[in-house]
Parts: C-alpha cells; sequence; structure tokens
C-alpha cells in the first residue's frame, strides 16, 4: 500500500506489522483498517521483534498512517 498507492486504495491489515523507519507520507492517500488484539502473541501489540526485524506497536502504526493521511490524532 505504501509504495503503490497510485494502485492501492485501501487496505485492511490483521495483526500486520509496520515498518520502524521514518518516510515520507505515500504519494496518495490510503485507506487503512487495522485489527490487532492486545493478547496476539505472533504480532505484539506494544510492537516487538520478529527475526532481529524491530516494528512499532499497534497504536504508533495507527497514528503513523493517520498522519500520512492527514488525519488527526484522535482516534474511535
Amino acid at each position: 500500500a505504501y509504495e503503490h498507492s497510485d494502485a492501492v486504495a485501501a487496505i485492511a491489515s490483521l495483526a500486520g506489522a509496520n515498518h520502524m523507519d521514518q518516510r515520507e507520507a505515500p504519494e496518495n492517500p490510503v485507506h487503512i483498517l487495522q485489527i490487532h488484539g492486545t493478547n496476539d502473541e505472533t504480532i505484539g501489540y506494544q510492537g516487538g521483534d520478529i527475526q532481529d526485524n524491530r516494528y512499532p506497536s499497534a497504536l504508533q502504526s495507527v497514528r503513523r498512517w493517520a498522519n500520512y493521511n492527514g488525519c488527526s490524532q484522535n482516534g474511535v
């Protein structure tokens, strides 16, 4: 979605992990539905590490995409 915002309008992420590095916003907004469980043992809600690749918490990920898309930081 990030790299192909010209072709992807929306995604749904079920317990997905995001990148940690800071990037510029995608060229086009991408609608994001993120679903995370606080007891998920595969992708930790508070962030974590998979094979030496760190990933942000669910809240950090949501805030990053909100920022990319020009949305307020007030979630629902």
